[in-house]
């Protein structure tokens, strides 16, 4: 489960859905394959950003996953 601070730093991105650019939702096992690859379990606030909204960008900013 996020942190509070974790929340609170997606809900820019998540209140304007529609005007950013995100792929969208990651399946479980994508995410442990992905994980398998690198050879680490990713940290649980990226984890979570990842299953729920993968690579994108919001303006400016992109974010790669």
């Amino acid at each position: 489960m996020l942190m509070a601070k974790d929340e609170a730093g997606l809900a820019p991105i998540r209140a304007n859905l529609e005007e950013r650019h995100f792929v969208g939702p990651r399946p479980e096992e994508l995410i442990q394959t992905a994980e398998a690859v690198l050879g680490f379990r990713l940290p649980p606030a990226y984890r979570r950003f990842v299953s729920d909204l993968s690579a994108g960008n919001s303006g400016q900013l992109t974010f790669a996953a």
